[in-house]
C-alpha cells in the first residue's frame, strides 16, 4: 500500500473519485442523449434542467411519451434510469421521494393513455431456416459470399451481437479439433467484446464439416473464408496459424455495414426490407433452440439455461425472455395444454405454425431466385477454368485480374472492328481525363470492349456461354505477356497491427479530421428537399455529369451527388441510361475514323489566277475540279497507308512492307533481300 501511494500522483489518485467512470460507454451514450433531450425541453418551458424537481420530471416524461412518441418501454428502461444516474453524477445524491412518485405517476398515465405506443415495433427473429434461405440466395459469383455466409451463420449459431463479431481477430480462433464421435470439426472461438465489456473472454464452440457444402453449416463457410483470407484451412489451423497475420479482424466490417448487408440479403431472398436487422440473428438463436426442442419436452425445459450460457444472458431474466415471448405465442397451440392426447410425443408446438411464411406472416415473392443469366453462367465457367489452370480452389485477385485482361486484349487484337472501337473509346476517355493528367491504357479499355462483345454474342447473336468461355480462356492461356495489374488500395488493411481499442480510436480521429476538412471546404451533410430532387432529376435527364451538378448545389461535394443519384435510382425516379448496342458503337467508331482521315487530308486551297493555262469559263471549272479530285484521292491514299502502317506497328504482325507491281498498294513481305522493301 505504501509503495502504491508513493508511486501514484495526486491527479491520478483523484480520478478514482470520479463517479462517472463506473458507467460503461453504452450507458454514457444514453446519459448524453437523455441530458440533451431534457435540456431542449427545459429551454422550451423556460426552467432549469438541474436539479430535477418532481414537477419538471413528471412533465418531461409525459412530453417524451405524448409529443415525441417514444415507446413506453424506452421511457421505462432507458430514459427514467438515465435521469436517476445523471442526478447522482451532477448532485452526488439520489432523487427525492417526491420525484420518484412523480416519475411513477407519469409512467402510469402513459400506460393507460391511447396516445402512446405501448411497445417497440420489434424486428422478427431470424431462425436458422431463415438464414439458410438467405445464404442460398446469395449469388455464387459474389466474391464476398464466404464472408457474409460465415458471418450470418456464426451469429445465428452463437447468438453473438454485431459489436462482438466486429472485434473478433484470427488469434481468437483458439483451437480446431475433430470429434471422435461425429468426425466433424469443433471450432472454438473466443469473444472478447460485448455491449458493456472489452475483456469478456467468452468461449463458444461450433461444429461442422469443412468438406461438404451446406447452407446451414457455419464451419464450412468459415473454413472457406479463412482459406481465402490466409490460405489455411480450419483443419490445419492449429499447426499453420503462425504463418497468418493473427492481428487481422476476421470480419472487417462495421456494425452498420453488417446490419445493412443482412437486410439487403434478406430482401434478395424474398423477405420484406424492414423485417429483420442484424440483432434478429441473436433472437433467432434462442427461438431456433426452442423449435429444435419441439420433439423433446425434457430438452425444452433446459433450453433457457443452455442458451443463457452460450449467448451470455442471465437465465430467465427479462433480457432473455423478451426474445422468445412473441415467438412462443405464435407457434404454440393453446388447446393442447388442456386436452389429453394418446400421442405422448406430441408437444404444444405444431410444425405447420413453424413454416417460415406462417411463422413470420409474410408471403415470399414469386420466382425470387431467377434463372441464371447467360453472363452469370459465363462467369462461373471462366472461374472454374481459371481454378483448373492455376491449380487453386480460390484464385488470388492479381492472378484473376491478369487472366481476364490477357484474354480480353487478345480478343480485341484479333478483331479489327473491336480494335477500332477500343482505340475510339481510349481516345474519348483520355480527352475527358486531360484535366486530371491521367491516361487510360489499352488493357483497361480492352476489358470493357471485350465485355461488350461477349454480351452481344450471348444476348443478340445467340452464342452459348460454353462457347464464349472456351474462346476467352483459350486466348488467355495462350497469351505469354503479363498484363499490368491494378493495385486495390481499398483491400489493404492499414490498421491490422493495432488492437481493437487503438483501431476504434484511430477511426474516430479520422472521422473528426474528415469533419473538420468538410467544414473548412464549406461542405455539410444536409437533408435533400423535394425541390433539390426535382432539380437533380432534371440535370440527370439532360446528361449532366456529377462534377457539373456539384457546382449548382451549395454545401455538397461530388460524393453527395453520386450517393443521392443511387437513392433516386433505387426509388425508380430516374433510369440508368442504356448502353448503345455494339453495332452502333462500331459504326460510330468508323465514322470517327473517317472524320479523322478527312481532317488530315483537308488543306486550304490557294485561289487560282483567272488568266492561267487552263483557259476560262466551263472548261476551266471542269479542269480545276478534276485536278482537286485527283489531289484529294492521292492524299487519302497516303493517309490510309499511314493508318495501316500505324496499325501494323501496334499489332506487331509484320515489320516490312513493299509496293505492289502496279504501285497502287503496299504488301507485306518476309524476304529481307528485296531492294524495294521499305523499312518501318
Amino acid at each position: 500500500m505504501d509503495e502504491a501511494v508513493s508511486r501514484v500522483s495526486k491527479e491520478k489518485a483523484k480520478k478514482y473519485l470520479n463517479v462517472e467512470s463506473i458507467w460503461s460507454d453504452a450507458t454514457k451514450q444514453k446519459h448524453s442523449w437523455v441530458n440533451r433531450l431534457l435540456t431542449i425541453w427545459a429551454e422550451k418551458v423556460e426552467i432549469e434542467p438541474w436539479p430535477l424537481h418532481h414537477e419538471a420530471a413528471r412533465g418531461f416524461v409525459l412530453f417524451c411519451g405524448k409529443e415525441c412518441h417514444y415507446p413506453l418501454s424506452s421511457i421505462r428502461y432507458v430514459i427514467i434510469p438515465s435521469l436517476k444516474r445523471i442526478n447522482i453524477i451532477k448532485r452526488g445524491k439520489r432523487l427525492s421521494s417526491n420525484t420518484y412518485h412523480s416519475l411513477k405517476d407519469a409512467v402510469r398515465c402513459l400506460k393507460y393513455s391511447s396516445e402512446v405506443e405501448k411497445t417497440v415495433t420489434k424486428k422478427e427473429p431470424a431462425v436458422l431456416q431463415d438464414v439458410k434461405r438467405i445464404v442460398h440466395f446469395i449469388p455464387n459469383t459474389m466474391l464476398d459470399k464466404a464472408l457474409e455466409s460465415s458471418l450470418f451463420l456464426v451469429a445465428v449459431h452463437t447468438g453473438a451481437r454485431a459489436i462482438t463479431l466486429s472485434s473478433v481477430k484470427l488469434s481468437d480462433i483458439k483451437q480446431v479439433v475433430r470429434s471422435k464421435f461425429t468426425n466433424k470439426l469443433l471450432c472454438t472461438i473466443q469473444f472478447n467484446r460485448t455491449k458493456a465489456s472489452h475483456n469478456w473472454g467468452h468461449k463458444v464452440t461450433i461444429e461442422g464439416n469443412e468438406d461438404e457444402e451446406n447452407d446451414e453449416d457455419p464451419v464450412y463457410w468459415l473454413s472457406l473464408y479463412v482459406y481465402q483470407k490466409t490460405g489455411i484451412r480450419l483443419s490445419d489451423w492449429n499447426n499453420a496459424k503462425e504463418k497468418a497475420n493473427l492481428n487481422q479482424l476476421v470480419w472487417p466490417l462495421s456494425t452498420d455495414s453488417m446490419r445493412e448487408r443482412f437486410k439487403s440479403r434478406a430482401e434478395a431472398a424474398g423477405y420484406p426490407r424492414h423485417l429483420f436487422c442484424f440483432h434478429s440473428l441473436r433472437s433467432g438463436f434462442i427461438c431456433t433452440a426452442l423449435i429444435a426442442a419441439n420433439k423433446d419436452n425434457e430438452t425444452q425445459r433446459a433450453v433457457m439455461e443452455k442458451t443463457a450460457f452460450v449467448a451470455g444472458w442471465q437465465q430467465c431474466r427479462l433480457s432473455q425472455c423478451t426474445y422468445i415471448k412473441e415467438a412462443v405465442k405464435r407457434a404454440m397451440v393453446a388447446s393442447r395444454l388442456i386436452t389429453t392426447n394418446d400421442d405422448r410425443n406430441q408437444t404444444v408446438f405444431d410444425e405447420t405454425l413453424l413454416e417460415l411464411e406462417v411463422f413470420h406472416g409474410v408471403s415470399f415473392k414469386e420466382n425470387v431466385k431467377k434463372e441464371k443469366t447467360p453472363m452469370e453462367k459465363f462467369s462461373e465457367l471462366v472461374k472454374r477454368r481459371m481454378s483448373e489452370y492455376y491449380g487453386e480452389l480460390i484464385v488470388e485477385e492479381a492472378k484473376r485480374e491478369r487472366y481476364i485482361r490477357n484474354g480480353s486484349k487478345k480478343l480485341v487484337e484479333e478483331n479489327e472492328e473491336l480494335m477500332m472501337v477500343a482505340e475510339y473509346r481510349m481516345k474519348e476517355i483520355n480527352e475527358k481525363k486531360e484535366e486530371e493528367q491521367r491516361k487510360t491504357d489499352l488493357y483497361s479499355v480492352a476489358s470493357t470492349v471485350a465485355n461488350m462483345f461477349i454480351q452481344d454474342q450471348l444476348l443478340v447473336q445467340g452464342k452459348t456461354p460454353e462457347e464464349m468461355a472456351t474462346m476467352i480462356c483459350d486466348m488467355a492461356e495462350s497469351c505469354t505477356s503479363k498484363a499490368p495489374v491494378r493495385k486495390y488500395n481499398h483491400k489493404v488493411d492499414h490498421m491490422s497491427h493495432l488492437t481493437v481499442k487503438e483501431r476504434r480510436k484511430k477511426e474516430r480521429e479520422e472521422a473528426i479530421k474528415d469533419r473538420e476538412r468538410n467544414e473548412k471546404n464549406n461542405i455539410r451533410r444536409i437533408r435533400w428537399k423535394k425541390e433539390d430532387d426535382d432539380k437533380l432529376i432534371q440535370l440527370f435527364n439532360e446528361g449532366k455529369r456529377a462534377s457539373e451538378m456539384m457546382k449548382l448545389f451549395p454545401f455538397r461535394n461530388r460524393q453527395h451527388i453520386d450517393d443521392h443519384l443511387q437513392v433516386l435510382l433505387k426509388k425508380g425516379k430516374i433510369e440508368k441510361p442504356k448502353p448503345l448496342p455494339l453495332k452502333d458503337i462500331i459504326e460510330k467508331a468508323k465514322q470517327s475514323q473517317t472524320n479523322e482521315i478527312k481532317k488530315k487530308t483537308y488543306k486550304k486551297r490557294k485561289p487560282v489566277n483567272m488568266e492561267d493555262e487552263w483557259g476560262c469559263g466551263e472548261e476551266k471549272a471542269t479542269k480545276r475540279k478534276r485536278r482537286e479530285e485527283e489531289e484529294e484521292e492521292e492524299e487519302i491514299d497516303e493517309a490510309e497507308t499511314e493508318m495501316m502502317i500505324k496499325k501494323m506497328k501496334s499489332t506487331k504482325k509484320s515489320k516490312r512492307l513493299k509496293r505492289s507491281e502496279d504501285g497502287s498498294e503496299w504488301v507485306r513481305v518476309e524476304d529481307d533481300s528485296d531492294e524495294d522493301v521499305q523499312c518501318l
